[in-house]
């Protein structure tokens, strides 16, 4: 797999997050990766945030595996971090219209965890982890193209043309077009 599809579609996915997420101060990018403390604390001084991470390749299935974290921090009147779960409701209905010519449809399995904490909330933070899967195009995983097992099978067709006074035979096969 071309290493820069990966990154077409990270930055494909962070793109449309943030064409949705246009609120004054709403910061998204993607991320590396999952957080620790010091992430934590650094990205709470952008909230509210959605950062979102490629976790997983699986090319048994040619899956890609992300996770968007919302970043919420509360104020004096949100004390429950209802925020946090408005902007996670709008995530997710905003990954269903993502959409990409190397994926096939768009994300599929997603949900979403809160993962609060004591130590998050001594912080005043809150954060969700919204976790989807994006199936990719066969020909994106093998660089080749490879018809999808979804369409009939076609060895290609025969057929004859009149041009002017003669017939003239045309055979194509799947094997030419495909250089086998």
């Amino acid at each position: 797999m071309a290493r820069h599809n990966l990154l077409v579609l990270r930055d494909a996915a962070v793109e449309h997050i943030k064409s949705a997420f246009t609120e004054k101060g709403f910061f998204v990018a993607a991320h590396p990766g999952p957080f620790n403390e010091t992430d934590i604390r650094q990205a709470a001084q952008k909230t509210p945030a959605i950062l979102t991470s490629m976790l997983r390749i699986r090319e048994s299935d040619d899956t890609l595996d992300f996770a968007s974290f919302v970043l919420y921090r509360a104020t004096s009147t949100d004390k429950l971090y209802d925020g946090a779960i408005a902007v996670t409701s709008k995530l997710i209905a905003v990954l269903k219209d993502l959409e990409h010519e190397l994926c096939l449809d768009v994300p599929s399995e997603v949900s979403a965890e809160c993962l609060f904490s004591g130590q998050l909330d001594a912080m005043n933070i809150t954060l969700w982890a919204v976790r989807w899967s994006w199936q990719l195009q066969p020909y994106v995983v093998s660089g080749d193209f490879t018809l999808p097992d979804t369409l009939e099978i076609f060895a290609g067709y025969d057929a004859e043309h009149n041009i002017g006074d003669a017939l003239v035979p045309d055979t194509v096969t799947v094997n030419e077009i495909l250089g086998g």
